[in-house]
Parts: structure tokens; C-alpha cells; sequence
């Protein structure tokens, strides 16, 4: 049976990265001349912007990601022209991006997937999920635990809205073969059965609910109540 799991959930990776491939073709490099053309000539300029692998470059340790001084300086830069509206959107809880980029003034930040959104120039982080049903958190932390006794170097991160299991540190075939037998186990115990998805990260596993992500909150924030999107500038960054 594990033999048929691991078999169908290979051929299902396979698939996916065929069809994507075959969607969106290779990526251009970036025309920095037009961009630079379009900002000049833009009245309303959104940035959404990734933070790890982006922002900062992927680490070991998730709590040395600390974002460098020029970092820091460019992207007061950008928020100090009021044409500009900037936001991170991150993975990352509210605590980690209030920590390392709080003391940017009117940035504005998604944390984990889009669940939390602080919009510029607010103190507050609206709870996009304050009403899920969070019985799936025991079931998945069971799981999630079950793989870390049996993978050194792996843990376990508890966030408000999600939990997320690493193996960055791990051996990398171990690492790499235990993530996909627990992916498999959570496929066929938790998804289809709860409100959640399953996301493949950056050496990690993470659960979360399936109602919020990245792109409704970028939805959320170029056009509030309304259908159409204003700006005339909209500049995204991620890995």
C-alpha cells in the first residue's frame, strides 16, 4: 500500500510540473529599462514583495533570516514616496515581520500565506481567519511529531494560523524522502476530509487553511470592495 501511495504521489509531482512547464514556458529576464520607464510614469505604485529567498537569502535556522541594513534602506526608500504602497507578503507570523521590519514606517505586511494582513500606516493586523474551525491542529501536529522522532535534525512550528514542519537540517536524501512519505500520510488523512492544504515549502511541510493564500490577499488589497484594480503600477518579487 505505502508502495502505491509513493508511486501515485510521484507521478501526480510529475504531471503538476509538466502542465507548468507547458502553462507558463520559461521566465524573461527583467527589462529594468521598462520598469524603471513604467515606475516614472505611474500615479499609484503597488510592490508585494516575498521575504525569505527574496528579501533575505534562505538559512538553516528560520530565526537568522535578519534582513540586512541595505535592505532595510531600500525599502524605506520606496515607502517614503507616497506613490508607493509596500507590502510584504510573507509566510512568516506577525511577530517575526513586526521584529525584523517593524521600524520601516507605512510598509505594509502579510503574514502566514495572507491569513494576517497590517495594511500601511495601521498598527493593527486584521485576523483573516478569525472565524475557522481549528480542530485539524491536533491531527496534523500528531503527524507532524511522528516524523520528527524519526528525523534528526527536523521540527516542528507552531504558528496562529498554520503549522509547519522543517527539515532543512536534516540529512538531505533523508530529509527529502521522510517529507514526501509525510506529505502522503497528510494527503490521505487530512486533505479532502478538513478545511486545509498541504504545502510543499522550502524544505518544509506546512498545513494551513485553504480559504486564505497569497493571491486573495493581494485580490484583498489592489481591490478592496470593488472588482477593478487602480493601480497603474504593480511590481511583484519572490523566489
Amino acid at each position: 500500500n505505502s508502495r502505491n501511495n509513493w508511486s501515485e504521489t510521484f507521478l501526480k509531482y510529475l504531471l503538476a510540473s509538466k502542465e507548468m512547464i507547458e502553462k507558463y514556458g520559461p521566465t524573461s529576464y527583467l527589462d529594468f529599462s521598462a520598469v524603471k520607464s513604467s515606475y516614472k510614469q505611474a500615479r499609484e505604485r503597488y510592490f508585494f514583495l516575498d521575504y525569505d529567498g527574496t528579501l533575505t537569502p534562505i538559512v538553516k535556522t528560520p530565526s537568522a533570516a535578519v534582513p540586512g541594513s541595505k535592505t532595510i534602506g531600500s525599502l524605506r526608500k520606496l515607502t517614503q514616496d507616497p506613490l508607493n504602497k509596500v507590502f510584504v507578503i510573507s509566510g512568516r507570523d506577525c511577530h517575526a515581520l513586526e521584529h525584523w521590519l517593524g521600524v520601516i514606517e507605512h510598509l505594509g505586511m502579510s503574514a502566514e500565506h495572507g491569513c494576517f494582513l497590517k495594511l500601511p500606516d495601521s498598527s493593527e493586523w486584521q485576523n483573516l481567519i478569525e472565524n475557522q474551525n481549528e480542530e485539524w491542529k491536533a491531527e496534523v501536529l500528531q503527524v507532524f511529531e511522528y516524523f520528527t522522532e524519526r528525523t534528526p535534525g527536523s521540527f516542528v512550528e507552531k504558528k496562529s494560523a498554520s503549522i509547519t514542519w522543517h527539515y532543512r537540517q536534516c540529512d538531505p536524501d533523508f530529509g527529502s524522502w521522510q517529507a514526501k512519505q509525510c506529505q502522503s500520510l497528510l494527503e490521505n488523512t487530512i486533505s479532502g476530509k478538513m478545511s486545509v492544504e498541504i504545502l510543499a515549502g522550502k524544505k518544509n511541510l506546512e498545513v494551513r487553511p485553504i480559504s486564505i493564500n497569497k493571491g486573495q490577499t493581494l485580490r484583498r488589497i489592489l481591490c478592496g470592495s470593488n472588482e477593478k484594480i487602480q493601480a497603474d503600477f504593480i511590481f511583484c518579487a519572490g523566489d
